[in-house]
């Protein structure tokens, strides 16, 4: 860790792979759980990382929403970590207002600076969108190709003192 000349540290080096979880049942439901497509998603996930096309994780946070969860849930088992569930990932709650949505991602992705390792977060179509407007990223995520998010794709990112680096964009089609 480098000390800045304010005293706070900052990790100086931390992997982050963001992703929208993965297909959901449209039940109607207000927490639905995963598709069968969907859980087809989550070993594409697995295979991915067995084939080295994504890291092994070293911490696993999740928005609290059971699509976010079960998202994660084999990678969990084979990596033999927990899912740190994290209310701040939640999509847009209907009675939080634009700006308390936007300062809470804000507020996140600040609290993420200061993580190290490689980290898989879950989350949700409207906090992935959200976050591509704040991320100081050397990369413009403004263009078409973070414009359109699929249940399961992932973007990832390398975070050096606190500079944020585009590395790769996946899809996880079955």
């Amino acid at each position: 860790m480098l000390a800045r000349s304010n005293g706070s540290r900052y990790p100086l080096n931390m992997r982050l792979i963001l992703f929208r979880h993965a297909e959901r049942e449209n039940t109607g439901a207000t927490n639905p759980p995963l598709s069968l497509r969907g859980l087809g998603q989550t070993q594409k996930i697995l295979d991915q990382i067995h084939a080295h096309d994504l890291p092994t994780p070293t911490k696993l946070m999740a928005s609290p929403k059971l699509r976010a969860q079960q998202t994660l849930q084999k990678v969990k088992q084979a990596c033999q970590l927990e899912i740190l569930t994290q209310p701040e990932l939640d999509e847009r709650l209907s009675a939080e207002s634009k700006e308390q949505f936007d300062r809470r991602v804000q507020l996140f992705l600040q609290f993420l600076e200061k993580q190290s390792g490689v980290i898989f977060m879950v989350t949700h179509l409207d906090w992935i969108e959200e976050a591509l407007i704040h991320i100081p990223c050397d990369t413009d995520l403004s263009g078409e190709s973070f414009q359109f998010w699929s249940p399961g794709q992932s973007v990832e990112f390398e975070v050096h003192d606190r500079r944020w680096s585009f590395n790769k964009l996946r899809s996880c089609d079955v």
